[in-house]
């Protein structure tokens, strides 16, 4: 594992030095770039994982008729979008945070669980979400069947 965090922040260090030059990973070598997010979905999964007890209650509130669509809608994708938003900071500034980034780069490394797709797909249902449409009931009956579902994975995670 510590072959992988050495790789993984030196091409975390890469990466930011070709953006200081205008340059950037995938382009100027994409092997290294596919490395490089395949650690960064690990990271990403991690983050979300650690709010997986925040994702729950939304959704059983939700769920629950305690909030509606387009409450939860927003409430998803703005928890979702800042998790995104925290990794982009921590990917810039990743010399502050090393022990950060060292810990959710082994985090849950034996369960495997991997609820990124899902949340992603959840993250879509509910930017699809127009509670003005003509079909918002249709809308808000697949957002409630789609949360559902990923109430009953993370729960498993």
């Amino acid at each position: 594992m510590i072959n992988n965090k050495q790789e993984f922040f030196k091409l975390l260090k890469d990466s930011n030095d070709l953006r200081k030059n205008n340059k950037y990973l995938f382009k100027e070598n994409p092997e290294k770039s596919r490395k490089l997010s395949r650690f960064l979905i690990i990271i990403e999964e991690n983050l979300h994982l650690r709010q997986k007890n925040k994702y729950i209650e939304w959704i059983e509130i939700f769920l629950n008729n305690k909030i509606d669509a387009e409450d939860f809608s927003f409430c998803f994708i703005a928890k979702y979008d800042n998790i995104n938003q925290t990794l982009r900071e921590m990917k810039q500034d990743f010399e502050k945070k090393f022990d950060e980034l060292s810990n959710l780069l082994i985090e849950n490394k034996n369960k495997k669980y991997q609820i990124g797709m899902s949340l992603m797909s959840m993250y879509d249902h509910c930017d699809d979400f127009n509670p003005n449409s003509n079909s918002s009931i249709t809308d808000e009956e697949n957002l409630r069947n789609y949360a559902k579902i990923l109430l009953s994975e993370l729960k498993r995670a």
